[in-house]
């Protein structure tokens, strides 16, 4: 029986990120995960790191996205000083694309409201703007919202990142091993067993 002060199930990036963060405040932690680490969605997904796209124009919502969005960016770059694996976060830019004049009229709304709320990294593109800058797309693409600090990340690499900083925190991994059973008294879970192991928290 081991004894730990919080259980993770889960070796996505949600899991890995969790684990890594107690560990990182002095918390006893185990992560268990039922296959490998970032065996499932977050090892396989395009990594995009995208910041207010979409067709919102509440200016509420798009701020508190925004705040969000720009948390991820600055916690994505302490990750890059503090972990020791490239998970190639490049910030290349990010296009929304717009197809016919009615789509870039609601568009241009959206990017005034952006402007409403100090997003200043946006930039409209019209017709002639756009093909100017990005030459080779099609004849029927009619502008763009264009973001310079979007881009992407190889999410596997993260992830194993997370892990690997887990692991030099204290943290125990355990792969390969599905949660079989938890243990919740009083309303509180007290501990779990997972192929042959059992925990305490």
């Amino acid at each position: 029986m081991k004894n730990y002060d919080v259980i993770v199930v889960g070796g996505g990036l949600a899991g890995s990120a969790t684990t890594y963060h107690l560990s990182l405040l002095g918390y006893k932690v185990a992560l268990v995960e039922q296959g490998n680490i970032a065996s499932g969605a977050s090892g396989r997904n395009g990594g995009q790191v995208l910041q207010c796209e979409g067709k919102d124009k509440n200016p509420d919502v798009l701020l508190g996205r925004l705040r969000y969005t720009k948390g991820n960016i600055k916690l994505l770059k302490e990750y890059e000083k503090d972990l020791d694996m490239d998970f190639q976060f490049r910030q290349v830019g990010s296009l929304d694309l717009v197809t016919s004049e009615e789509e870039l009229e609601e568009v241009k709304e959206i990017y005034e409201v952006q402007k409403k709320i100090k997003d200043d990294e946006v930039v409209l593109l019209d017709d002639a703007e756009f093909h100017k800058e990005f030459p080779h797309f099609a004849d029927f693409i009619c502008g763009a919202r264009f973001r310079w600090s979007d881009g992407n990340i190889f999410s596997l690499n993260l992830v194993n990142g997370l892990v690997d900083g887990s692991k030099k925190l204290g943290a125990d991994i355990f792969t390969w091993h599905k949660v079989d059973k938890v243990v919740i008294e009083s309303g509180k879970v007290k501990g779990g067993e997972a192929k042959g192991l059992r925990f305490a928290s």
